[in-house]
């Protein structure tokens, strides 16, 4: 089974969001840890580690546009309820220890498993576009 990984970069610095594309093109690589790496030289002297860039990593999915859904994504999805249809959540994508999930802002269903969502939509995503945190309450 091939999996496509890929990976977008917010820079908490300068609150601009970096495509994977970007990412290449500057030659980040990203550690184990969690940080980006800008290896340079052969003997790495002049490497630098860029700790206030966020990896966000894409999902192997698309909301119903097409657009590929990542890490951090606000997003409005139908979920499959057993018992109750079809619900439509709004929340954003993170990632748990174990997989992906939609935190949604509703009491008696904060977290649901991507496994449930049917399609969804992505409305932004929680750095670029922080009032949509606080208008969904997430």
């Amino acid at each position: 089974m091939k999996r496509e990984l890929e990976f977008k970069g917010w820079n908490t610095k300068t609150k601009e969001m970096y495509s994977s594309a970007e990412l290449v093109k500057d030659e980040l690589t990203l550690l184990t840890d969690g940080r980006f790496i800008n290896v340079s030289g052969a003997a790495h002297t002049l490497s630098r580690i860029y700790e206030h860039i966020i990896p966000l990593q894409y999902l192997g999915a698309s909301d119903s546009k097409g657009n590929r859904l990542f890490e951090g994504d606000i997003i409005e999805a139908d979920l499959t309820v057993a018992g109750n249809g079809l619900e439509l959540v709004i929340g954003v994508i993170e990632y748990t220890e174990y997989e992906y999930v939609i935190v949604t802002n509703l009491d008696d269903w904060p977290v649901a498993s991507l496994a449930l969502m049917t399609s969804c939509t992505i409305l932004g995503n929680m750095y670029q576009n922080p009032e949509l945190m606080e208008k969904h309450q997430l």
